[in-house]
């Protein structure tokens, strides 16, 4: 709608954790994850107006999961191929500060695969594909929030299955 609007909610007390970690297996296997763990609360009733309160005090953040989980699988099972599978998962967001809506936690997973080609005159040669949301999950990516449902927050979708393949090359 060409309309954007920040406001402040107050006080808001968010306590949580990141945490990664990533291992090796051995020469050609890396595992990789990661969690994300938020926990917020406003303080306080938020005023729209001289006359309008709304009752916030006590709500979560709006657009913030609690959870987000990360991991991914990479191999490299001989020199330049590389073969990569991840999933990402993420929590339920509210979608106003009155947390009166939400949208549903999703996860979404990806593949990846590449080689690295050498050539005379040519440094380094790759070519990779790369298929985002593999199993085309619909769920909403970014949300534009607002006071109260009745608002009507407003909701993109995330990206369907996307398969793109590219040709890198340095001279």
């Amino acid at each position: 709608l060409g309309i954007s609007i920040d406001r402040n909610v107050g006080d808001v007390e968010l306590r949580g954790v990141d945490l990664q970690v990533g291992w090796q297996a051995n020469d050609w296997i890396v595992v990789n994850g990661s969690a994300s763990y938020n926990n917020s609360e406003l303080k306080d009733d938020l005023r729209t107006s001289a006359t309008a309160v709304l009752s916030t005090a006590g709500k979560q953040l709006v657009e913030t999961p609690e959870w987000t989980v990360a991991g991914r699988l990479e191999m490299r099972p001989f020199e330049g191929f590389n073969l990569g599978f991840e999933g990402k998962f993420v929590d339920e967001r509210f979608t106003t500060d009155i947390n009166d809506a939400k949208v549903e936690d999703f996860t979404v997973y990806s593949l990846d695969a590449g080689y690295n080609f050498v050539f005379d005159g040519v440094k380094a040669m790759r070519v990779q594909l790369n298929v985002y949301n593999l199993f085309d999950e619909q769920f909403f990516g970014s949300l534009s929030t607002r006071f109260t449902a009745a608002q009507n927050p407003s909701l993109s979708l995330g990206a369907p299955r996307t398969v793109s393949l590219s040709l890198q090359t340095r001279f």
